[in-house]
């Protein structure tokens, strides 16, 4: 082997050790999570109120659906209805808490 392929192999060798040795430790670094899981604040958040992972993902669902197929849901499903009990649900479990 040439001096630069010697080269190349022994940094690709370090950072072969360097990342094993980031995959085998347990510490967390970087994140502000302290290690624990989920570390985003946003997994965090809909892990915590699996509500707002159903609305995040009925929401992720319309913004992908054609606009046809979005209003043909809408004139199915009662929206006001639906809406007025989540409202209801929320303001019920935020006061009386």
């Amino acid at each position: 082997m040439s001096a630069d392929a010697e080269a190349a192999h022994a940094r690709l060798a370090e950072s072969r050790v360097a990342l094993r040795q980031m995959l085998d430790s347990g510490d967390d670094d970087a994140g502000d999570g302290g290690g624990s899981f989920p570390r985003s604040r946003t997994m965090r958040l809909l892990v915590e109120h699996p509500a707002l992972a159903i609305a995040a993902a009925v929401v992720g669902g319309m913004l992908i659906l054609k606009p046809g197929t979005l209003r043909r849901v809408a004139r199915t499903v009662p929206l006001a209805a639906v809406g007025r009990m989540l409202l209801m649900r929320y303001l019920a479990r935020s006061l009386g808490s």
